[in-house]
């Protein structure tokens, strides 16, 4: 479990803390997709959990809209998209399929940390799932109203709310890294 914790950990860190050189993505956020992808994959074969194969569906969807932003991204110069309807209906979309896969994550663990014996941390996660949950969608309805109506200052707040959710399911699968990290033996 040690690895697909492992591969999650660092997609959500390169998802979250982009690499550019200029206009140029070293690492964009499909690379960190690919790894969360091959981490869920990894945790599916070892528990046989059907709600870890279920969130790596929803990470590849994820993964197959990341790289068409990023696509389409290349053809458009700037934000001057920011405020249609297409571009506010693709964040949206974006938006609950990335939920989607986060919950199923969590939900997949928690159930995983009970049938192991971890019964209180799996009861701690529900509550983080819950806590999660609410400030993102809270998160996703003031960035939509932000695009929508363009109110700047609405969007720093939905952005800051997204980035400390994200350090937050990043704090929270490193923990679960670190409780399956394996012992080594001298």
């Amino acid at each position: 479990m040690f690895d697909g914790y492992n591969k999650i950990f660092w997609g959500f860190l390169i998802m979250t803390f982009h690499i550019n050189i200029g206009v140029i993505k070293i690492l964009p956020s499909f690379v960190g997709l690919i790894l969360i992808s091959n981490g869920v994959g990894i945790l599916y074969r070892e528990a046989q959990n059907p709600k870890f194969d279920e969130a790596k569906k929803w990470v590849l969807v994820a993964l197959v809209l990341s790289i068409v932003s990023e696509i389409l991204g290349f053809m458009s110069s700037g934000s001057e998209g920011q405020g249609s309807l297409i571009f506010v209906i693709w964040t949206l979309v974006y938006l609950i399929i990335e939920l989607l896969f986060i919950f199923k994550i969590l939900e997949a663990t928690i159930e995983e940390l009970d049938v192991q014996g971890y019964s209180d941390l799996a009861v701690e996660f529900v509550g983080k799932q819950k806590i999660y949950t609410i400030f993102y969608i809270i998160s996703s309805i003031f960035m939509i109203i932000s695009m929508t109506y363009i109110i700047n200052s609405l969007g720093v707040i939905a952005g800051l709310i997204a980035f400390g959710l994200r350090i937050y399911i990043i704090v929270l699968i490193n923990r679960l890294k670190k409780l399956y990290k394996p012992v080594i033996e001298e």
